[in-house]
């Protein structure tokens, strides 16, 4: 259903179909258009409407239940020199108009909800760039705390050494552990605790086998134990190297056993030294008695020449002074006779 109208050249109603005359409720030919529409302003010339053709305009009715009403028009060029327009039915019209209300309404609520979902998404946009700009500042600490504690383990003299639990897959060693061990990182790194023993070629400290689960890092692991041994490190390059092993298990905030870490400490030089002191100290020790029974003898020596120099005066002594004594005697008893100042002289000297 269409209203149509055909105009002549003065707007005049030529013909009119069974729609347009429902509507407006009159159809007689000759009437003015302009009876009909209240803001139709029609232009001077009919060909400009014409030249207009098919193009869309919203003139307002004055209907026959004097409800003013507003349809899109379109122009279309009639034969000699008449103009039609024709518009959709003001039913079906105004069935559009309140679905394009309705539509309207549906927009409104969809742009108020995409309003409040940009507002959302602009609270979330800025809490995920505060959550990023804190993550970005916690990872960056992290890497801090990590160079730090590298730079510190690579600067330590000792040797360490950490395995993933429960596997206990070795995925670092320091500077100092490989030193200790003598090899490079693929020999000393990447393995489960069924390999130490024969990877890095462990040994008691009397030379004979290892148990593999005596180990410090293995207790570690599968015990959660803090635990330290003795052991030899055989090296084909150079001596054997004894080694202090002190392990400790890593724990997870809910304390169960997420790695393992040993301190190993080359104590060679310092066990050299122990046996060189011990031997030292066995050798002063026998030095000392031999001084010492040395000292005896020459004291035995030194109190048998005293005895035997006291015998000596004492047997001297007794022959002398028994010849003196008369010799004194006789001087005395010489004395007593008259001498000559001469042989006086002599007695007294």
């Amino acid at each position: 259903p269409v209203l149509a109208f055909t105009l002549d050249a003065r707007y005049c109603l030529v013909e009119t179909n069974h729609e347009a005359q429902r509507v407006l409720g009159v159809g007689a030919p000759g009437r003015p258009l302009a009876e009909y529409f209240l803001d139709f302003q029609p232009s001077p010339d009919l060909d400009a409407l014409v030249r207009q053709s098919g193009l869309t305009h919203l003139i307002t009715l004055s209907t026959a239940s004097g409800i003013p009403e507003t349809l899109s028009f379109r122009f279309f060029p009639g034969a000699q020199g008449t103009l039609v327009l024709a518009a959709p039915d003001l039913h079906e019209q105004e069935d559009l108009r309140n679905q394009s209300l309705a539509l309207n309404g549906e927009l409104n609520n969809v742009t108020r909800q995409l309003h409040q979902a940009n507002a959302e998404l602009r609270e979330l946009n800025e809490s995920m760039q505060a959550q990023c700009a804190e993550g970005q500042r916690v990872e960056k600490a992290l890497r801090d705390s990590q160079a730090l504690l590298k730079a510190a383990f690579d600067i330590s003299p000792a040797g360490i050494v950490i395995a993933d639990a429960p596997s206990g897959h070795l995925h670092y060693i320091n500077k100092a552990g490989l030193a200790i061990r003598g090899a490079g990182r693929e020999r000393a790194l990447g393995y489960g605790m069924e390999d130490y023993v024969e990877r890095w070629d462990l040994r008691d400290t009397d030379g004979g086998p290892i148990d593999q689960d005596e180990l410090p890092l293995v207790r570690a692991i599968n015990y959660g134990e803090s635990s330290s041994r003795e052991m030899l490190i055989r090296r084909s390059d150079t001596e054997d190297r004894r080694v202090l092993v002190y392990g400790a298990p890593i724990r997870d905030e809910d304390e169960s056993v997420s790695a393992g870490v040993v301190v190993i400490a080359d104590i060679t030089d310092i066990r050299r030294a122990e046996v060189e002191l011990r031997q030292y100290g066995q050798n002063l020790e026998r030095m000392v008695e031999e001084r010492t029974l040395a000292l005896a003898e020459a004291k035995a020596r030194s109190e048998t020449a005293n005895l035997a120099k006291s015998t000596f005066l004492a047997n001297i002594s007794h022959e002398i002074r028994t010849p003196m004594n008369a010799i004194l005697g006789l001087s005395h008893l010489l004395l007593q006779e008259a001498l000559t100042p001469r042989q006086s002289q002599w007695l007294t000297q």
